[in-house]
C-alpha cells in the first residue's frame, strides 16, 4: 500500500485518476468507494464512522472529502455515525448544505459512533430496511442525486456512556497533543 515513495496511499475521489494511471493500490475512502459504487450501479455501502468537519479550536478548517462526494453519489451509506473526533453539529450542517439526506435508523437521535444517543435530533427516522430503500428510490424519482446517509446506533449494551466517551476522548486528545500528533 504505497505510492512508490513508501508513503501510504489513501485514495479519495481526487486521487482516482492518478492512482488508476499508475495502477496504484491503496485503501479507498468513503468518498471514493461511494463514487465508484454509484457508477457501478451499487446502491448500498456500509462503513464504520463517517468523516466530517474537524473541531478546530481556531486552527485551519478541515472538512472530509467524504461529505462533498456524498453530495454527488446516488447511494445509501449505512454507518455507525460521525467519527468521534469530529464536530457533530458542524458536520450535520455541512451535510444539510450539501443536500445529503441524513436519517437515524430506529432512533430519533443521531448516534455518536460509540455513543447510542447524542441527544441531537435526527432530520429523519427510518425504522425498516424497506423504508430506507423507499426513501432512496423516492429521492431519485424527484431528482435528488445525492446520498442518503443512514446512521445506525450501536447496541445500548455495547455503547459507551456520553460521560465515559467524553473522558476517553479528552484523555486521548490530550495525549496526542503531548506527543505532537497533528494533521490528518
Amino acid at each position: 500500500l504505497a505510492d512508490g515513495r513508501d508513503n501510504p496511499v489513501k485514495i479519495s475521489v481526487r486521487d482516482l485518476g492518478p492512482a488508476a494511471a499508475r495502477a496504484a493500490t491503496g485503501g479507498t475512502t468513503i468518498a471514493s468507494t461511494a463514487h465508484i459504487a454509484a457508477r457501478a450501479g451499487i446502491h448500498v455501502l456500509a462503513t464504520g464512522g463517517l468523516g466530517g468537519v474537524h473541531s478546530t479550536d481556531g486552527a485551519a478548517w478541515d472538512v472530509s472529502a467524504d461529505l462533498l462526494a456524498l453530495r454527488d453519489a446516488s447511494i445509501v451509506v449505512v454507518c455507525s455515525g460521525i467519527k468521534s473526533i469530529l464536530d457533530l453539529s458542524e458536520t450535520l450542517e455541512f451535510l444539510e448544505t450539501a443536500s445529503v439526506s441524513v436519517a437515524a435508523y430506529r432512533s430519533d437521535t443521531i448516534p455518536g459512533f460509540y455513543i447510542a444517543d447524542t441527544k441531537v435530533v435526527a432530520p429523519w427516522r427510518l425504522d425498516q430496511p424497506v423504508e430506507v430503500a423507499t426513501a432512496f428510490r423516492a429521492g431519485i424519482e424527484v431528482g435528488h442525486t445525492g446520498a442518503v446517509v443512514v446512521m445506525n446506533s450501536p447496541d445500548p449494551d455495547d455503547a459507551l456512556s456520553a460521560d465515559e466517551h467524553s473522558h476517553l476522548l479528552h484523555a486521548a486528545m490530550e495525549e496526542a497533543g503531548k506527543r505532537g500528533v497533528v494533521g490528518k
